[in-house]
């Protein structure tokens, strides 16, 4: 059962709290008055409320001391600065042949696992991929598929199908084709030379789970690029 108390000794009543609370469990009746807590059972754990307590007066069962991440507000890039890491970033298909540093790795899958998740589920699991013959096996699994994708289009039975429900599909094919035939050639038209490969996966139960990894994706792309 989740419980949230005031420590109203060092609050300061400043409301930010109730502001951000997106179930209204704290209430405030009047600016500098104290913070009131009412059905608490509807709270969903996101912990905004205790983030956001500049005193660390919100005490809450789900985020104790050290599950709650110290934040150096005088470190924070300038919106400019953002802008710029935003139109840095790219989906890079040119890579060193140098393994990537196992702290900048850590890095990005720490920059993913910090993204908002739907009801603050939390259920982004990582798997970092850098062993040469499992890199291989990813770029010859895929090719596989590939493979059969184009099968089944080149499908004579199946061409009057596709035609009418995806006109797009023949285009596609002869897409794959072409990556198909790089590959065999010796080229790597997959992973291109990239010494890691990040899978960001969740639950198949999950109900926001392509969501919530592509919001994981978005954090480490910029994290990569800085």
């Amino acid at each position: 059962m989740i419980t949230i108390d005031i420590d109203n000794q060092s609050c300061i009543k400043c409301g930010k709290c109730v502001k951000v609370c997106p179930a209204y469990i704290l209430a405030q009746e009047n600016p500098k008055a104290e913070i009131n807590l009412r059905n608490v059972h509807t709270c969903i754990a996101c912990g905004h409320c205790v983030a956001i307590c500049p005193t660390d007066s919100v005490i809450h069962s789900e985020f104790p001391k050290q599950k709650v991440h110290s934040l150096n507000r005088e470190i924070l890039p300038t919106p400019e600065q953002v802008m710029e890491l935003c139109k840095a970033r790219r989906s890079n298909r040119a890579f060193l042949s140098t393994p990537v540093p196992k702290d900048h790795l850590q890095q990005i899958i720490n920059a993913a696992h910090l993204a908002p998740t739907a009801s603050n589920g939390q259920e982004v699991s990582f798997t970092l991929v850098t062993d040469p013959d499992l890199l291989k096996k990813i770029s010859d699994i895929t090719i596989e598929t590939f493979a059969s994708t184009v099968k089944k289009v080149s499908n004579p039975l199946i061409k009057p199908f596709l035609s009418l429900i995806a006109p797009d599909a023949k285009d596609g094919a002869s897409k794959l084709s072409a990556v198909i035939a790089k590959q065999k050639s010796g080229t790597d038209a997959i992973l291109r030379g990239a010494k890691a490969v990040l899978f960001i996966h969740t639950p198949s139960k999950s109900n926001f789970g392509k969501q919530d990894a592509n919001l994981a994706y978005q954090n480490a792309s910029l994290m990569a690029e800085s």
